[in-house]
C-alpha cells in the first residue's frame, strides 16, 4: 500500500479541491492521515528507526538539562516533552514529530503554490520525501520545512523579520545541517540580480568539471574531516560509507531531470517573477553542490535534500506559465512518471514490509 500513497494523496487532493473550496478539510485529514499511518507502521517504513528508537527509550531516563548534550538537542527536548506528556509510548512520539513533518509540507503547498498545482504539489513532494524524510530523517525534515518557509517569506517580503531570525538559528539546533540555509541571506543580492543565471550557469560547468576531474582531491580534503561522525558515515573511505554511497544511485537520475528542468526554465527565464527567479537560482545552486560531490552520492543526495522543497516548486514553473502553454499536457505526464520514479526509489530503499 505504501507505493501508492503519494498517488492516492493525488487523487484525493484533486477531487477534494473539485468538490470544495475550503482547504482545511483537505489538508487536516492528509496530515492526519500520513501521520497515523507513518506513526503506526514506523517500524517496518523508518531507515532510521532504531536509532530513534534508542533516542527514545532513553529519553525517560534522562532530565531536560541531560537532553542538551544529545546532537539537535532542540529536536530531542521537544521529543522529550511529548515523552513525558504520554508516557514515553512511541506511537505518541512519532504520530507528532511526523504531523509537524507533514505540516510543513501542506504549510509550503497552501502558501507558496497555485491551488490548481497543488496537487501535483504533494504527490511529488510525498513521492520523494514521505518515506526519506517524514518516515526516516524526521529531524532534517521538519528543519527544512520551517527554513524553507522562512526563505520563502524573506524573499516575498524583502526582509526577514526578528522571530524568522530566532526560529532560522533554532533549526541549527534540531538538525544541524540547517547552517547551509544561512550563506543564502549573506547572498540574497548576487541571485536576486537579473545577470545571476548567467554566472550560476557558468559556475554549474565550473562545478561538474571539478566534480567530474578533481574529485580525488576533494575526497582527500574531506578525509580530514573524517573525525566529525556524521560525515565520516559518507565517505568511502570507511565500510558505512562505501554503502551509503552505493544506496544512493537515484542521485544520477535525479541530477539529470534538474537539468532537463532547467533547459525548460532556461526557454521562459524572462517571464518569470523576481520571486520565481530567485528559486530558480537556487535550484542551480543546489545542482552545483550535487556536481561537485558527483562522487559521492550519498553526501550529494543529502546537500540536494536541504533544497529539495525549493526544488519541486521550481518543478512546476513550466506549468505555472503561459510561455509553456503548448507543452502543459505533455509536461504534466511527465511529472506523474518522474513521481512515479521517485516512490519506487524509496520504496526499494526498504526492507521487511
Amino acid at each position: 500500500m505504501l507505493i501508492f500513497i503519494p498517488g492516492l494523496v493525488y487523487l484525493f487532493t484533486t477531487l477534494f479541491l473539485i468538490i470544495f473550496r475550503s482547504k482545511f478539510l483537505i489538508f487536516i485529514t492528509l496530515i492526519l492521515f500520513l501521520a497515523y499511518f507513518g506513526a503506526l507502521n514506523i517500524s517496518k517504513i523508518s531507515l532510521d528507526y532504531e536509532v530513534y528508537n534508542s533516542y527514545f527509550n532513553s529519553l525517560s531516563n534522562i532530565s531536560f538539562i541531560e537532553v542538551l548534550s544529545y546532537p539537535d538537542p532542540l529536536f530531542w527536548l521537544f521529543a522529550k516533552f511529548f515523552n513525558f506528556i504520554f508516557g514515553g509510548e512511541d506511537f505518541f512520539n512519532y504520530f507528532f514529530i511526523i504531523f509537524l513533518s507533514v505540516f510543513l509540507k501542506i504549510f509550503i503547498a497552501n502558501n507558496n503554490v497555485e491551488k490548481f498545482l497543488i496537487p501535483i504539489f504533494l504527490y511529488l513532494i510525498f513521492s520523494r520525501y514521505l518515506i526519506l524524510h517524514d518516515y526516516t530523517q524526521i529531524r532534517a525534515s521538519i528543519a527544512i520545512g520551517i527554513n524553507t518557509l522562512i526563505f520563502l517569506d524573506f524573499i516575498n517580503k524583502g526582509k526577514i523579520s526578528k522571530f524568522n531570525v530566532f526560529l532560522l538559528i533554532s533549526t541549527c539546533f534540531i538538525h544541524f545541517s540547517s547552517v547551509v540555509f544561512l550563506p543564502l541571506y549573506f547572498i540574497y543580492n548576487r541571485i536576486s540580480s537579473d545577470k545571476s543565471l548567467l554566472f550560476l550557469l557558468y559556475l554549474l560547468i565550473v562545478s561538474i568539471i571539478f566534480g567530474q576531474f578533481f574529485s580525488s582531491i576533494f575526497q582527500t580534503l574531506l578525509e580530514y574531516f573524517s573525525w566529525l561522525n556524521r560525515l565520516n558515515v559518507y565517505l568511502g573511505s570507511s565500510s558505512e560509507g562505501a554503502d551509503q554511497i552505493k544506496a544512493y544511485s537515484i542521485f544520477q537520475f535525479y541530477f539529470l531531470f534538474k537539468s532537463f528542468v532547467l533547459l525548460l526554465l532556461f526557454k521562459g527565464y524572462k517571464s518569470f517573477s523576481k520571486t520565481d527567479r530567485i528559486l530558480t537560482s537556487i535550484f542551480i545552486i543546489a545542482m552545483c553542490i550535487q556536481a561537485a560531490f558527483v562522487f559521492n552520492s550519498a553526501i550529494g543526495l543529502r546537500l540536494a535534500s536541504l533544497f529539495g522543497y525549493i526544488d519541486i516548486l521550481v518543478f512546476l514553473f513550466p506549468l505555472k506559465y503561459k510561455f509553456y502553454n503548448k507543452i502543459h499536457q505533455i509536461y504534466y505526464l511527465l511529472l506523474l512518471l518522474v513521481g512515479g520514479v521517485f516512490m519506487y526509489s524509496s520504496f526499494n530503499l526498504i526492507e521487511n514490509i
